[in-house]
């Protein structure tokens, strides 16, 4: 699942990958730009490129299984649930495929008709989108709403899906309301700012970075930047901290901690309680790379071509990953039983890594 979770944390519930070869343990050259981060599910690696198509391969050996032509470049996460891929085209439409056949799945009822910009999610049964005609919910046998939520303002984020609530956003608002009844539970508006990155949901509040003064036709680069908190049973937002000026990935969020990257290269941990920085980590070029988290360690890319690990507590460097290409990585890594699944701009997908160190050869190595 794309951020590891419906939460957006990036957290992976599965084992971290330790151990590395010089070598990843295989690279997949797609000919065209990989615009989405990657997703890992039942044996299978799913990703979109610049030039309108979306692979899946085989996750132990790289092996394509079946690539599928679509209407413009994949920017979106593709959703798997039950055996069929959700993927959204930007204001275009959602498509649905046979996970393992790599065959279309025709769509059926409301569904059909709905233009999204934004990722979907999927929760037991139920599809949560912001398209052109509202935020609903839909019931994936049947393609037909189970609820359009009273929503005000134009969603581009992926719905971010909790135990009683989901939250829809776009960068000029964010909402928090009831899964069972749609009822609102908080609202915030920005104002003269801009919510830019996508929101995750941590202990029960909504984490998001702002710009203060943003503006569509200016330069925004030196603008103010501030983490925000907004709960989900109806308190009041949480003015937290002033960011970096070089803020720039989307955040992730572990037992109280937000991580996040800078375009200065940069990497950063808060601690939320103490309103704090907790510790920074200076990498070798600009971290567009949203962070992803496994066990005790956080994996990123950077523009200088390799992927950096790095100790979630300390913000110790364990590894740092050389790719062949030195392309910028800037997708988010995806993780799953000990190895780690990431792209770069050229168009190489890379598995690297595993959970235990079981051929004699390969050994963590501090770089």
């Amino acid at each position: 699942m794309y951020r590891g979770n419906l939460q957006n944390t990036g957290v992976y519930d599965t084992r971290a990958a330790r151990y590395f070869g010089e070598q990843p343990n295989w690279t997949f050259q797609a000919q065209s730009p990989i615009t989405c981060s990657p997703v890992v599910a039942d044996g299978l690696v799913f990703f979109g490129t610049e030039d309108g198509n979306l692979f899946a391969l085989d996750a132990r050996t790289g092996t394509e299984r079946w690539r599928f032509f679509l209407r413009g470049p994949v920017s979106n996460p593709p959703e798997i649930f039950g055996g069929t891929v959700y993927c959204v085209l930007p204001f275009f439409g959602l498509t649905t495929i046979n996970a393992r056949s790599g065959v279309e799945i025709p769509l059926r009822g409301e569904i059909a008709d709905l233009v999204s910009p934004s990722p979907l999610a999927v929760r037991e049964g139920a599809i949560y989108v912001s398209a052109e005609s509202g935020h609903h919910a839909i019931d994936v046998s049947t393609g037909e709403i189970i609820r359009s939520f009273d929503i005000e303002g134009f969603g581009f984020w992926r719905p971010v899906v909790g135990s009683a609530t989901v939250s829809f956003g776009g960068p000029p608002w964010v909402e928090v309301v009831g899964l069972e009844n749609g009822e609102s539970r908080n609202r915030l508006e920005s104002g003269n700012s801009w919510f830019v990155n996508e929101i995750c949901l941590h202990n029960d509040s909504l984490y998001f970075f702002v710009w203060q003064g943003y503006h569509l036709t200016e330069d925004n680069e030196t603008l103010p930047r501030f983490l925000m908190a907004l709960t989900t049973g109806g308190g009041f937002d949480r003015h937290y901290m002033e960011l970096p000026q070089d803020s720039r990935t989307a955040p992730a969020a572990d037992a109280g901690i937000i991580y996040f990257g800078g375009v200065s290269g940069r990497f950063y941990a808060i601690d939320i309680q103490a309103v704090a920085m907790k510790w920074e980590f200076a990498a070798g070029a600009s971290i567009q790379s949203s962070p992803s988290i496994a066990e005790d360690l956080i994996y990123f890319g950077c523009d200088d071509g390799a992927l950096y690990v790095v100790n979630k507590e300390t913000g110790a460097l364990v590894q740092r990953l050389r790719t062949e290409s030195g392309l910028p990585i800037r997708t988010s890594p995806a993780l799953c039983d000990g190895v780690v699944y990431f792209a770069d701009t050229g168009g190489s997908l890379y598995s690297w890594g595993s959970a235990d160190d079981t051929s004699g050869i390969n050994k963590i190595v501090v770089v």
